[in-house]
This record gives structure tokens, sequence and C-alpha cells, in this order.
């Protein structure tokens, strides 16, 4: 039954804006018409907005729903060899990933859920998210690369969820290594976690977190934090930031690993950098330097004067 309404689901989608006939979904699942109602009726009581007419079945609107055979149904063709695992609610998404990397799950598994309890952020900061109006998620990837490129690979993401954002209308900036920023207030992070060999990587976690429809943040995060709700002052699907960020990571991550160089996205990130040629202190452990950011290399790292970052806490200062 649970196989039946997957297949009726990802059809109506297939078919959205549009309706499908009770007979083609009887054909397309091989099973009877009457099976084929049922399982529409299970559907609406999930709250999916199934019509009926002449015509068919179809869904009067593509609901902001992360429940995970309509979400696999949603990101079709987004992300080579997808699989949706979904949790209503979890400590942490990107806990759950490594925990699925290790038990061997491929690249593709994309941990999802509706309430992440734990959340982390860089530094093992906490990462606020409200229940159904943020975006939580943790890719298993299995790239063919050598653990130096693994920091390339979190700017990478970071620069591929603004491609996405900036498709959808928010004109955000980078804060290396991985932050998002909107306003200058911050609205999404990238968590990059991975397991090494000697010599290869085994597998990596992006965990990726974006502040999608919340109204209000807590008092100590409130001038700092912001949502693309807030920027819009209007709602937005959680599931399209999600179509937006695996189309355009699935079009630059197999590129990444054909080039083994964050060379040819330099530029596209530098763009997205407000502090590069401006004065900056990193914290590095217990270590601060100050001076000008000058540049991205070719391994993702920043060059601050002669000292060269491949991770570190930055901040711009007003005076130097």
């Amino acid at each position: 039954m649970e196989e039946l309404r997957r297949t009726v689901l990802r059809n109506l989608v297939r078919a959205f804006p549009g309706a499908i006939s009770g007979e083609t979904l009887a054909q397309e699942t091989g099973v009877s018409r009457v099976a084929v109602w049922k399982s529409i009726q299970t559907l609406r009581e999930l709250g999916f907005p199934v019509e009926s007419s002449r015509a068919g079945y179809r869904l009067r609107e593509l609901p902001d729903f992360l429940f995970g055979p309509y979400l696999e149904a949603v990101l079709e063709g987004t992300f080579p060899n997808l699989r949706v695992v979904f949790y209503p609610e979890i400590p942490s998404t990107n806990a759950e990933a490594k925990k699925l990397a290790e038990e061997g799950y491929p690249e593709g598994t994309l941990v999802v859920t509706e309430n992440q309890t734990q959340g982390r952020g860089r530094l093992g900061r906490g990462w606020f998210a409200e229940r159904g109006k943020s975006l939580t998620v943790s890719l298993v990837l299995r790239p063919k690369l050598e653990p130096r490129w693994c920091p390339s690979l979190s700017l990478l993401t970071a620069l591929s969820l603004a491609f996405a954002l900036e498709g959808l209308g928010f004109p955000v900036t980078l804060k290396w290594p991985n932050d998002l920023y909107l306003s200058g207030k911050k609205v999404a992070g990238v968590l990059l976690e991975s397991a090494m060999e000697m010599d290869r990587v085994e597998w990596v976690v992006v965990g990726v977190g974006v502040n999608v429809n919340g109204e209000s943040f807590p008092p100590e995060l409130a001038d700092r934090a912001t949502s693309l709700f807030l920027a819009k002052k209007e709602p937005l699907p959680r599931f399209q930031v999600l179509q937006a960020f695996l189309a355009a990571l699935g079009k630059e991550y197999p590129r990444f690993i054909e080039e083994k160089s964050f060379t040819p996205w330099i530029s596209a990130f530098s763009s997205r950098l407000p502090f590069l040629g401006k004065p900056v202190e990193v914290v590095l452990g217990e270590k601060v330097f100050q001076g000008i950011a000058e540049r991205i290399d070719e391994d993702g790292a920043l060059w601050v004067g002669e000292h060269r970052f491949p991770w570190g806490e930055v901040s711009l200062l007003v005076n130097l």
C-alpha cells in the first residue's frame, strides 16, 4: 500500500498543474481503479490537496511538506541518485547522515526533518531551526578525492546555495568559509563533516540550514539572524529552496570532482565576499590575526596579508 501511495503521489506531482486520470494511474501502478481511489483518500488524509474532476485527479497546489515520498517526487532530477530519508523530528540531520554513511548508504542519501532539536553550526555552535519554517537537511557524498579537497568542497556547497537563493530572488552575500548573509544578517549556513583514510575520502556529509519562513528569532539572535520571509514578507515553500539548492549542487559537484580544484569557482565566490580588500580579524583557535583580506586560493583558503588560513573565524574590522 505504501509503494502504491508513493507511485500515485509521484504521478500527481509529475502531472502538476494538470490532471491524470484514474485509469492512467491504474495502468501505471498495475492495480484497480478502486485501489487507486483508496490511495488518493489516504493522501487526502495526510493533507495533500487532491481534487477530482472529469479529467481525473490533480493536486490543487504543491504543499510545503517535507514528507519523504513527496520530496522524492518534487526533487526528481535535481541531484544524481537522490534518496530521501525523512524524520518528523530528529536531534541532528548531520548526526543521522553520518550514521547512515557509516552503515554504507550511497551517495545521494538526503536526511530531512521537520524539526531538528539539537542542530549544530560551525565551531560547535548551536543552530536555531523553527519547526515547520526552517529547512534542515544533510546530504551524503562519497567523492573520489584526496582529503585536502574537503575544505574547498565546503565552499563549493555554500556557493551552490548562494546560486540557488539568488535564482529565487535573494541577493545573498557569503562569509568565508560557508555562511550566507542577507541584508547583513545570517540566513543560512553549511556544515561539512567527513571520514577519511590516509589518501582518500570515505564519505562527506554536507549539512545545510536555511531560515526560510521564520518571522522572529530569540532575543540573542534577533540582531544577527534573518529569514527569506523577512526579506520579502511572503512565505516560500521550503521544497522550492531545496529544489534550487540540489539542482545547483548537482550541476557544480560533478565538475568539482573532475577538476579537483576550486579554481573555476574562485571568481564567483570572491565576488560575493564583502570583506575582500578590507581589514579583517581571523581567530584561529587561541590565536588572533589582523590584516587585509587579500584573496581566496585554489584550495579555498583565505589569505590575509602574508598569512594563509585553511579555516578560521573571520570578521570585518572597522579600523585596522
